[in-house]
C-alpha cells in the first residue's frame, strides 16, 4: 500500500472562496456566516449570523457556494479551522473562508477533512501564511499544499474510523444543547419570570465577583484561532493549537482563579469560552477571565453567576457595552459597567441544588468531547 504525495489542487474539483465585496445586509433571508461562527467542535452555529437576500444568494458562483461533501477552511485571521459539510446548506461567506470540492473518485471528504484538522497541516497553514495585522493562507498557497493520500478504499476506512468519534462528539453536542436549555429556563422561572424582585450592581460592586486578564501578548508568534482542551488534568485555553503544559511561558500559570467565566475580548467573535470550576491556564491576549473571590461565597453563588453570564440579558448587555466598528471587542471596563441581579443567599442556594445536576452532566460531556477529540 503505497501513500503518494498529491497537491490539493490535483485532488479537488475546485478551491475557491467566498465573496470578496461585502454582500447587501438583510433581516432575513440566507445565512452569512463569518470566521466566528465556527465552532469548538468545528460545526457552523447558525445560532448569531447576519442574512443576506435570496436574490443575492441566486446570483453567487456555483463553486462558492458549500454543497455535502465540500470542506470549508479559515484562511484569513483565524486561519487553520476546517469544516466538513456533511449535509448540503444555503448560507454564504466571503473571502475569509476557503471551499474545496474534493474529486470524490481519488479523495474522500472525511479523509480531506481529518487531514486539514492535524496539527501537521496546520503546520503548513502556519508556514504559509503571510501578513501581520490579519496573517492570510492565499488560494494559491493552498491550492499548492501537498497532502499524503493512501489509495481511495483506505482513505475511507481511515475516515470511517475517525467519523465514529466525530458522530460521539456530534451527539454529546446535542445532549449538552437540550441541557442548556434546561438550565436556561431553569433561571428563567427563578430568577426573570419570579415575583422577587432582585437589586441590582455593577460586576465592579458585585462582592463575589473579581476581575483580571492574560498578559501573554503572543507565544510562538502564531497562535491565531481560539481553542480549549484538557491535557495531562490541566485546562489550556489558547489561540491556535493547543499548548502542551511544559510548553507554557512561566507568566501563563499566574492566571485564573479557581471558579472562572473566560472571555474571547477582541474581534468579531468576542465571546464567553467556557467556565470551569477547577486551576487552569490561560495563554493569549485574547482571553479575559473573571474570576470569583471567597471560596465560600463562590459554593453558593457560582451555578447563579453561571447562569447569568449565559443569559439573554447578559447577552444583549454584553453587545451593548462593546466598542469598535470592524473589530469588535469587549474590554475589562465596558463588562465592569454591566449590571447583575443579587438574589437572596437561600434563593442562591436552592437554585445551585436544582442546576448543579445538569452543570455537572454539561461538564461531564464536554470533558468526554475533549477526550474524543484527541484521542481522533
Amino acid at each position: 500500500m503505497k501513500w503518494q504525495k498529491v497537491r490539493l489542487d490535483s485532488v479537488c474539483e475546485s478551491i475557491s472562496d467566498g465573496d470578496h465585496l461585502a454582500p447587501p445586509k438583510s433581516d432575513s433571508g440566507v445565512p452569512f456566516i463569518t470566521i466566528s461562527n465556527i465552532d469548538s467542535n468545528n460545526n457552523i452555529d447558525f445560532t448569531r449570523c447576519m442574512y443576506v437576500p435570496r436574490s443575492y444568494y441566486e446570483n453567487v458562483d456555483s463553486k462558492r457556494k458549500p454543497q455535502r461533501g465540500d470542506v470549508l477552511y479559515s484562511v484569513v485571521g483565524s486561519f487553520g479551522k476546517p469544516v466538513l459539510m456533511r449535509e448540503n446548506a444555503e448560507f454564504v461567506f466571503q473571502r475569509h473562508i476557503a471551499i474545496l470540492r474534493p474529486k470524490s473518485d481519488v479523495l474522500s471528504s472525511r479523509f480531506l477533512y481529518a487531514t486539514m484538522l492535524s496539527p501537521a497541516f496546520y503546520a503548513l497553514a502556519d508556514a504559509a501564511a503571510v501578513g501581520t495585522a490579519q496573517r492570510t493562507v492565499s488560494l494559491s498557497s493552498l491550492r499548492g499544499m501537498e497532502i499524503s493520500l493512501p489509495p481511495l478504499p483506505i482513505q475511507q476506512k481511515i475516515a470511517d474510523i475517525l467519523g465514529a468519534y466525530d458522530d460521539l462528539i456530534e451527539n454529546n453536542r446535542r445532549r449538552i444543547e437540550l441541557l442548556e436549555k434546561m438550565a436556561r429556563e431553569l433561571y428563567r422561572e427563578r430568577f426573570v419570570r419570579g415575583e422577587g424582585h432582585l437589586d441590582e450592581v455593577s460586576l465592579m460592586e458585585c462582592s463575589f465577583i473579581s476581575f483580571c486578564s492574560s498578559r501573554i501578548k503572543k507565544y510562538n508568534g502564531s497562535k491565531r484561532y481560539l481553542a480549549t482542551a484538557d491535557v495531562d488534568g490541566q485546562s489550556i485555553v489558547g489561540c491556535g493549537e493547543v499548548l502542551q503544559y511544559d510548553e507554557l511561558p512561566s507568566r501563563a500559570q499566574m492566571l485564573p482563579e479557581l471558579y472562572s467565566v473566560w472571555f474571547a475580548r477582541m474581534s468579531a467573535s468576542y465571546k464567553i469560552l467556557t467556565f470551569s470550576d477547577s486551576n487552569a491556564d490561560l495563554v493569549d491576549e485574547l482571553i479575559l477571565s473573571s474570576g470569583f473571590a471567597g471560596f465560600k461565597s463562590v459554593k453558593k453563588y457560582w451555578p447563579y453567576v453561571r447562569s447569568f453570564f449565559s443569559s439573554e440579558w447578559f447577552d444583549s448587555e454584553k453587545d451593548r457595552f462593546a466598542t469598535g466598528a470592524t473589530q469588535i471587542s469587549i474590554t475589562n471596563d465596558g463588562l465592569k459597567r454591566i449590571k447583575i441581579p443579587i438574589p437572596q443567599e437561600k434563593d442562591a442556594v436552592e437554585y445551585a441544588r436544582l442546576v448543579n445536576p445538569i452543570f455537572d452532566e454539561i461538564d461531564s460531556l464536554k470533558k468526554q468531547s475533549s477526550n474524543l477529540a484527541c484521542q481522533r
